[in-house]
């Protein structure tokens, strides 16, 4: 039988392979590939397995880490109340395992919801149904929902930086988070703050690429991230609101939009936030309002410690630069061009 004589397959070459980038990216990419510490693993837009990679770096850390020091938040705004979730604790539910919740859950204060803490018991409804939910399992599906959120905060602060200043230092600012104590000390905890923080890049990310167009994608989901934000934390609108303003005083044809995005996005998402802590509550309640008038009108938070404005100006090393500060030379000499 004859064969068919088949054409040889083209060779590709390394300009072939990056033929999809820009010339500056390209030649970035040749010139810092060979020298850059982690260049190919953390370079996020190159798909699904640096991604995978940082997620199980991520979860490595977590791990590894987290039951080295405990802090008060990342029990009472996440594990404790995930925990109350999966196995309906309560005071009339005498088989429920009992917990003890903070002053911010009680009858009369309400300041927290429970959307965050619905999102880490996932797993464990899963795990619960196959009669599979022991200890080591249920705390470590936590922090594995958890992670997930960490690790789309660091995409997303990817192509921020990406953006702004271009990918290497993208993956400098990469290499810097993963490097950090700071972060690996606070943001892998399950606390509210950490996803504030990691929300906060998506939301910076849309908004320099948001367009004044009513049901604008990036506007849509700028407004999505803000309104999620605002549900964990309450105290988190106080940063978006000027950037709306922002937004709306440099190009007026911004003010529908916005409005339209409010109403048909951040408004639906909040009701619904609403009716879910009403049914874990078991009344209804509005955290939000209750976190002004608790912190603002009867003044609790001042019980908490009061510091001066320059609080942060004079302990920024301590408290920023411990031994994340060798990431810096690092940072500096990726970004020189």
């Amino acid at each position: 039988m004859k064969q068919r004589n088949q054409a040889p397959k083209p060779v590709k070459t390394e300009e072939d392979e990056y033929s999809h980038l820009k010339k500056q990216d390209y030649e970035d990419e040749i010139e810092h590939r060979e020298f850059a510490m982690f260049w190919d693993s953390l370079d996020l837009e190159a798909g699904w397995t640096p991604i995978i990679k940082l997620f199980l770096i991520r979860l490595a850390c977590t791990l590894s880490q987290v039951h080295l020091k405990k802090h008060p938040d990342e029990i009472q705004q996440g594990k404790e109340i995930a925990y109350k979730i999966l196995y309906e604790q309560s005071d009339a539910n005498i088989n429920g395992v009992q917990s003890f919740s903070t002053w911010e859950w009680w009858k009369g204060y309400n300041l927290r919801t429970f959307l965050y803490p619905l999102w880490l018991s996932l797993p464990g409804h899963l795990l619960k149904l196959l009669n599979l939910d022991t200890n080591f399992l249920i705390v470590n599906s936590i922090y594995f929902m958890h992670c997930l959120l960490w690790v789309v905060g660091d995409y997303y602060c990817f192509l921020f930086v990406r953006q702004l200043l271009g990918k290497r230092e993208a993956i400098a600012a990469a290499i810097f988070s993963v490097t950090s104590e700071h972060v690996n000390d606070y943001v892998l905890r399950t606390s509210a703050n950490g996803v504030e923080g990691n929300l906060m890049f998506v939301v910076f990310y849309y908004y320099l690429n948001m367009k004044p167009k009513i049901f604008d994608k990036n506007l849509s989901l700028l407004t999505l991230a803000v309104t999620l934000s605002f549900a964990v934390r309450s105290s988190s609108i106080v940063g978006y609101v000027p950037l709306a303003l922002v937004a709306i005083i440099q190009d007026p044809r911004f003010f529908v939009p916005i409005l339209v995005a409010g109403l048909s996005i951040a408004v639906p998402t909040v009701l619904l936030n609403l009716v879910s802590d009403a049914y874990f509550y078991g009344y209804w309640t509005i955290p939000q309002v209750n976190f002004v008038y608790v912190n603002v009108v009867m003044g609790i938070s001042k019980f908490f410690g009061e510091m001066p404005w320059y609080y942060y100006i004079e302990h920024i090393y301590n408290e920023f630069c411990e031994i994340e500060s060798y990431g810096i030379p690092v940072f500096f000499l990726l970004s020189v061009r």
